[in-house]
């Protein structure tokens, strides 16, 4: 979620830039779907040039994971978003951060899933999420 004062109207303007989705884990005959999370129900990906239309924000990364859970069928890839801040009063607040701690369980002998975490630069205003794979 990403929240900023709107000049036009002087109240906050809260935006989803993009729902941070994990890989889903690896399937009884398949491998996991990257870049989807069953568990967050119609949430899909945000266009990235919608995002920019409606928030203050550029986007700087948007692209799959490098890493998938372990096993016979592997977890799916998570998603990294990287943004550059370009308003003065913005707070961000995320969902699921569980995840950057507690490693996804593996099940019948697969290994657990990555971690996720976030980066913030105050300085450079940018922040890293990284949504790995959450089942």
């Amino acid at each position: 979620m990403f929240s900023h004062l709107d000049p036009a109207t002087g109240n906050y303007k809260v935006s989803v830039l993009q729902p941070m989705q994990g890989g889903c884990g690896g399937r009884p005959t398949k491998d996991g779907i990257d870049g989807v999370n069953f568990s967050a129900g119609s949430l899909r990906n945000v266009p990235t040039e919608s995002i920019e239309l409606e928030a203050p924000v550029f986007v700087k990364r948007y692209m799959l994971a490098d890493t998938a859970a372990a096993g016979e069928y592997r977890g799916g890839a998570g998603v990294v978003f990287e943004f550059r801040c370009l308003a003065a009063d913005a707070i961000v607040t995320a969902r699921g951060m569980d995840r950057f701690r507690l490693r996804p369980y593996g099940r019948n002998g697969a290994e657990p899933g990555t971690l996720g975490d976030t980066v913030i630069n105050p300085t450079a205003r940018i922040l890293v999420a990284l949504a790995r794979s959450t089942f």
